[in-house]
C-alpha cells in the first residue's frame, strides 16, 4: 500500500528569514496558506529549498532590479477627518 503523500505547509518563520523577508508574503488559498513573491507574482511551492531558489532565479533578480531602480511618487498626506471644500 502506498504512503500518503507529505504536504509541506507554509511556516511564519520564513516571513523573518533575512533571505526571504523582502518579498516573500502568504496568501490564503483554499488549500490553505501558500507561498507567494511580492516582486514577480509567482506563487511558489511550500518548501524551503524552493523559496531559496527563486530568490536566486534570473526572473526575481531582474525584477528586483526594476523595482531597485524606480523613483518613489512624493505624496502629501490629507488628514482624515478633513473634506475638501466645495466651490461654488
Amino acid at each position: 500500500m502506498p504512503k500518503a503523500q507529505y504536504t509541506q505547509k507554509f511556516r511564519d518563520c520564513w516571513l523573518r528569514d533575512s533571505q526571504l523577508k523582502d518579498w516573500l508574503q502568504v496568501i490564503e488559498s483554499t488549500a490553505g496558506p501558500i507561498a507567494k513573491c511580492r516582486l514577480c507574482g509567482s506563487v511558489l511551492r511550500n518548501h524551503y529549498g524552493d523559496l531559496k531558489n527563486h530568490g536566486l532565479s534570473k526572473k526575481h533578480l531582474q525584477n528586483s532590479k526594476i523595482i531597485a531602480t524606480q523613483p518613489k511618487l512624493p505624496f502629501k498626506r490629507e488628514g482624515v477627518g478633513k473634506r475638501k471644500k466645495k466651490l461654488g
